[in-house]
């Protein structure tokens, strides 16, 4: 018998004494398993025991959920900070509950609501962050309506039809709480963001939009309350 008939067989054959080694005789109960971590999760069960000890109170419970950290709030609850006790602020976390998605709530919201937020450098920073990310893609990086999806970087047409107003010039009519409206629920072609910007994103956006308008925090609006100058059949459009 040559070398490589004495070696296949001494492979078949450990091969057979492994199978051996790793059976048990309780079928229901398997034999050696290569990675355990994946055949059985180490993962607390719900509701069960666990070996770490979490701080209840004054005592110590050994259970497999843990306690939230400190200062956790659940979705969409107000934040209970300086801010919250602003109620005007307040509102603008359940904004959808009471405010409607039609023209009178957008005037009742310009008259109700206040921006918490001044135009703070801080502020600023935040809100342009916020508004790169949201809106120049249409209303352009300076605000003059001509982000990319209105005209591309060669000078062409973008796939956007409707030319979004400068804010120099449509901010003057607008007071703080009716661009946080149309900010939530969207207005003429422009989508609602609720879904996406945070209510103090919001906020902190119109302080930036404001700034690129020319716009102090304080602006005298013109014609405040007025209902909005351009329905949709009257949004300026490409030729």
């Amino acid at each position: 018998m040559d070398n490589k008939t004495i070696k296949f067989y001494a492979t078949i054959l450990g091969m057979i004494l492994l199978a051996i080694f790793m059976l048990s005789g309780n079928i229901r109960k398997p034999g050696r398993i290569y990675a355990p971590d994946m055949a059985y999760s180490n993962a607390g069960e719900t509701y069960g025991e666990s070996k770490i000890p979490t701080k209840v109170g004054d005592s110590m419970r050994y259970m497999a959920s843990r306690l939230p950290v400190a200062g956790t709030i659940p979705f969409g609850t107000i934040p209970q900070n300086e801010l919250a006790k602003n109620e005007a602020y307040a509102f603008s976390y359940t904004y959808m509950k009471h405010f409607a998605n039609t023209p009178a709530d957008k005037a009742r919201a310009g008259a109700l609501l206040k921006n918490p937020y001044m135009q703070t450098p801080e502020v600023l920073k935040e809100g342009e962050a916020a508004y790169i990310t949201y809106c120049s893609n249409c209303h352009g990086k300076t605000g003059l309506g001509d982000g990319s999806l209105i005209i591309r970087a060669d000078g062409t047409d973008g796939p956007f039809k409707a030319i979004p107003p400068s804010y120099a010039d449509r901010l003057k009519t607008l007071r703080d709480g009716e661009i946080f409206h149309s900010i939530t629920y969207g207005w003429n072609m422009m989508g609602g963001h609720a879904s996406q910007v945070s209510p103090d994103d919001r906020w902190k956006i119109i302080c930036y939009i404001k700034k690129l308008g020319g716009l102090p925090d304080n602006h005298t609006v013109i014609n405040a309350g007025a209902p909005a100058p351009a329905p949709v059949a009257a949004v300026e459009t490409k030729k």
